[in-house]
C-alpha cells in the first residue's frame, strides 16, 4: 500500500472521469480479465502440484532436487516473459508478431539452454557439494519444459494483448487436464523425473495450443484489416 501511495504521488496520478473509466475497467473485465484469470489459476495450480506429489510418493529430498533444477532453468522463462511484456503495448495495435521477436526469443532459450546444460553439473558440485548431483539429471529435462514455457510467451502476450480472454482460458484449462494426467501417471512410477517429464509434455501441449489460437487469430484479423474500408 505504500508502494501505490508513493507511486500515485510521485507520478502525479490524477482521478479524471472516475466513473467511465471503472465501466470500461468492469467491462474489460467481463470480456476478457475475468476468463484469463481462471485459466491462470487453474494452469498453475495444477502445474505446482507436482511439489505435493513428490513429497508424497517419494521423499522431500527428491522434492529438494527438482526444486534446484527449477530455479536453475527459470532465468530461461524470465527472458521470455520480460521481452514480451516489452512488446505487449505494441502487439494490440499489429496482426501479427515480428519475426524478430520469434527470432531473438528463440536463439536465446537455444543459447542459455546449452549454457545451462554445461554448467549445470559443475555448478552444482562447486556451490552445493557432490550431494546434490542428482539434480542434474532433472535439470537437462527441466530444460525441455522452459524452452516450450519461453516459445510460448511472445504470442501469449499477443492474445492477450488483442483481449483474446476466452482462448486463453480455453488453452490453461485443456492443459491443466494434462497437468492432472501426467502427475498422477508418472510422479508414482518414475518419481521426480516423472514430474520433469510430465512438465515438458503439459508445456509442449500449452505452446501448441498457443501457436494454434495465434494462427486462428491472425487470421482472422488479418481478414478484418483486407473487408475493412480504406
Amino acid at each position: 500500500m505504500g508502494a501505490c501511495l508513493f507511486a500515485i504521488i510521485a507520478l502525479r496520478v490524477r482521478f479524471v472521469n472516475l466513473r467511465s473509466h471503472i465501466r470500461e475497467l468492469n467491462a474489460e473485465v467481463k470480456r476478457y480479465g475475468f476468463k484469463a484469470y481462471v485459466g491462470g489459476i487453474a494452469d498453475n495450480s495444477t502445474f505446482k502440484l507436482n511439489n505435493l506429489l513428490i513429497a508424497g510418493y517419494v521423499d522431500t529430498t527428491w522434492l529438494g532436487f527438482y526444486s534446484i533444477a527449477s530455479t536453475m532453468v527459470s532465468p530461461m522463462v524470465s527472458f521470455s516473459t520480460s521481452l514480451s511484456s516489452s512488446v505487449y503495448r505494441s502487439l494490440a495495435r499489429k496482426d501479427r508478431i515480428a519475426g524478430r521477436v520469434f527470432l531473438a526469443n528463440a536463439a536465446f532459450l537455444v543459447a542459455s539452454a546449452a549454457f545451462i546444460a554445461v554448467c549445470a553439473r559443475p555448478l552444482i558440485a562447486i556451490v552445493l557439494t557432490e550431494q546434490f548431483l542428482p539434480a542434474v539429471g532433472l535439470v537437462y529435462i527441466l530444460l525441455i519444459t522452459a524452452f516450450f514455457q519461453g516459445m510460448y510467451q511472445p504470442i501469449n502476450a499477443f492474445l492477450g494483448a488483442h483481449g483474446k480472454g476466452r482462448e486463453l482460458r480455453t488453452i490453461s484449462l485443456w492443459v491443466s487436464l494434462v497437468n492432472l494426467c501426467v502427475a498422477v501417471l508418472l510422479i508414482p512410477r518414475l518419481g521426480a523425473y516423472g514430474a520433469a517429464i510430465g512438465s515438458g509434455f503439459a508445456k509442449f501441449c500449452e505452446c501448441a495450443g498457443n501457436f494454434y489460437y495465434y494462427r486462428r487469430v491472425t487470421i482472422q484479423l488479418q481478414s478484418d484489416s483486407q473487408s475493412s474500408p480504406s
